[in-house]
C-alpha cells in the first residue's frame, strides 16, 4: 500500500519551479533563463509578515504562465 506524507523546504518547491519552468519554456522557447527567473519573481506571491520559510514568496504558477505569454 502507498504511503503519502507531508513534505517541505527545497526538496519539493525544487520540482514545482521546474515543471512551471518547462511549461513556460514551451510557450517561450526563446525566453533565457533570467528572464523566466524574473518573472518568477515578479508574479510570486508574498508569504505573509512572520513567515520566515518562503524566501521570495509562493510560487504562483497562474500569474507565471499569464505573465509569460
Amino acid at each position: 500500500m502507498p504511503a503519502y506524507g507531508w513534505k517541505t523546504c527545497t526538496s519539493m518547491a525544487a520540482p514545482q519551479v521546474a515543471g512551471a519552468v518547462v511549461l513556460v519554456r514551451s510557450q517561450r522557447p526563446d525566453a533565457s533563463a533570467e528572464e523566466v527567473e524574473a518573472l518568477i519573481q515578479e508574479t510570486a506571491s508574498q508569504p505573509e509578515e512572520g513567515e520566515l520559510y518562503h524566501g521570495a514568496g509562493h510560487l504562483d504558477l497562474d500569474a507565471f504562465v499569464k505573465a509569460a505569454e
